[in-house]
């Protein structure tokens, strides 16, 4: 029978054998004629052949290159596992041929031309999101410009809860996720009559860090021939947003502080200090909880912008999401129609992405200019070394973090407070994946946007 509509839950305890939650999926990436193929197949106990015309427990596949009963995925004790059954063009996982691996989360698997990724936990929820959606394709069924299906979700979640907050804001992500459109999208949620104004903290010499942002007045330095507003002034009644504010220099830090603590500017030149009415959301791609430890960032600074965290999930964390996304660049390229290809997307699939969605689109927007026949060309892609598909067992004593017991509710509870509501940190410190945590979070009726007000 086809898994399209599996429901069943399975068996293993929260974060059991080799990180498999309740909820594991194999998601499909892309396929031939990926529009008439279902979303992925739901994992249960025991095993599930995937093939064109599978035996038994099957999920079906009708795609070229795929053997009638090609891979089975084994979901037992000790993990979930796949095995090529023969096929002829064979089965891969992290770019590597194989006959029988664990699988783990994030992994990518290509099942003759069909190609897939190992969600861990969640993926019934994955399963659930519509890829036709047209929509949601586009970014527009949530937050204007996300593109891609639970982690956008959660991020659109996770939006509406600073926007609603009125405090202000860290957004913190890696180069090019994407921070700036999630800053534009609180600013525009607020309701704020004023404008968006950025600002590119490193950008700005020291030497006129006061002037461009606090304005000055007219011959108050050689070369002022008139007055100028400054950026913060620009911003009032609407949102500042300062960009990279954890590469800001020292004395930077201490004069955003002073205006953070009394909501008044001096401009240069100036007697009387202006009051301003601005939201500041500001982003960075450091740790500025650990900057600030080692006093490498202002800890009173720190203090006045973590009033609630949004954290913008990095490519490598959502590789189910990679086709729509590379539908997207396409589309901004102007050759929507160009076609992908299984090689092509299990490159995609298989490269870390270190300048996301920046360099995605700039490496699909080249590929685009020399396509030919209308499909897009593998050797245009970033082709990282294949990596190794995880050891078939585990040893009997080992005991890695995904074999621990699921935290108890008031441990959970204790380290929200701890972390004031930042699930990535309360991840980290359980040294487990946020998206499980975020499911026992469910489990226990906590919302973290609780404790993001508190302490």
């Amino acid at each position: 029978m086809s898994h399209a509509d599996q429901t069943g839950s399975m068996s293993l305890d929260d974060g059991g054998a080799a990180g498999l939650g309740h909820d594991a999926a194999l998601v499909l990436l892309w396929a031939e004629n990926l529009a008439a193929l279902p979303r992925g197949v739901a994992l249960e106990p025991g095993t599930t052949v995937i093939g064109r015309e599978p035996v038994g427990r099957g999920f079906r596949v009708v795609a070229p290159a795929v053997s009638r009963s090609h891979a089975a995925i084994e979901v037992g004790p000790r993990g979930c596992f796949i095995k090529d059954l023969g096929s002829r063009n064979g089965t891969r996982v992290g770019g590597v041929a194989i006959q029988h691996h664990a699988l783990a989360h994030g992994d990518v698997v290509r099942i003759g031309d069909a190609v897939f990724v190992f969600v861990a936990h969640d993926g019934r929820r994955h399963l659930e999101l519509d890829r036709a959606d047209p929509a949601r394709a586009r970014g527009s069924s949530r937050v204007e410009g996300l593109v891609g299906g639970l982690s956008m979700d959660r991020l659109s979640q996770d939006v509406a809860g600073a926007i609603a907050s009125g405090h202000a804001v860290l957004i913190q992500g890696e180069t090019g996720v994407g921070k700036e459109i999630v800053a534009r999208a609180i600013h525009e949620g607020s309701r704020r009559p004023g404008a968006f104004v950025a600002v590119n903290c490193p950008a700005i010499p020291s030497t006129l860090f006061e002037s461009e942002l606090f304005g000055h007045v007219r011959g108050a330095f050689t070369g002022a021939s008139r007055d100028h507003l400054g950026l913060v002034r620009a911003a009032d009644s609407g949102t500042l947003f300062l960009d990279e504010i954890g590469d800001m220099p020292p004395d930077g830090q201490a004069k955003i502080l002073r205006f953070l603590e009394t909501r008044e500017v001096l401009p240069v030149g100036e007697t009387r200090p202006v009051r301003v009415d601005v939201r500041v959301v500001s982003a960075t791609h450091r740790d500025l909880a650990a900057l600030a430890t080692r006093g490498a960032f202002r800890g009173d600074l720190y203090a006045r912008l973590f009033g609630y965290t949004v954290r913008v999930p990095p490519l490598r964390e959502r590789r189910e999401d990679l086709y729509l996304l590379v539908r997207h660049a396409l589309e901004r390229s102007g050759a929507p129609r160009l076609e992908a290809t299984a090689t092509v997307m299990e490159r995609v699939a298989l490269y870390d992405w270190p300048f996301n969605m920046r360099e995605l689109i700039a490496v699909v927007g080249r590929a685009a200019s020399l396509a030919e026949g209308g499909k897009l060309k593998a050797d245009c892609f970033p082709a990282p070394a294949p990596r190794a598909p995880a050891e078939p067992a585990l040893a009997a004593d080992a005991a890695p973090p995904s074999r621990r017991p699921a935290p108890k509710r008031a441990e959970l509870e204790e380290l929200l407070v701890r972390e004031r509501g930042n699930v990535s940190a309360v991840a980290r410190a359980l040294e487990r994946d946020a998206a499980l945590v975020y499911r026992w979070l469910k489990q226990h009726d906590l919302d973290p946007n609780a404790y993001r007000e508190r302490g």
